[in-house]
């Protein structure tokens, strides 16, 4: 289970896909917060696929979603 506040924390730097984001800054931003979680016996990288959706809004997210099915790590 996330919890909120971490979910809140990762909410707080979406990104949306616009052309003055930066994509590997939003990654880096997001590994950040994600690489200070820890939950006994969850790999990291099912937490950080859990996250993820959270970190994204509006086209990115839409995207996310109609490519689902090809991420995995």
């Amino acid at each position: 289970e996330l919890k909120p506040s971490l979910i809140n924390m990762v909410e707080a730097i979406q990104y949306s896909g616009k052309a003055n984001e930066d994509a590997s800054i939003h990654l880096q931003d997001f590994m950040e917060i994600g690489n200070t979680i820890a939950i006994e016996r969850v790999n990291q990288d099912i937490i950080l696929l859990r996250l993820f959706p959270f970190s994204l809004v509006g086209r990115a997210k839409q995207w996310f979603y109609a490519n689902k099915e090809d991420i995995n790590t």
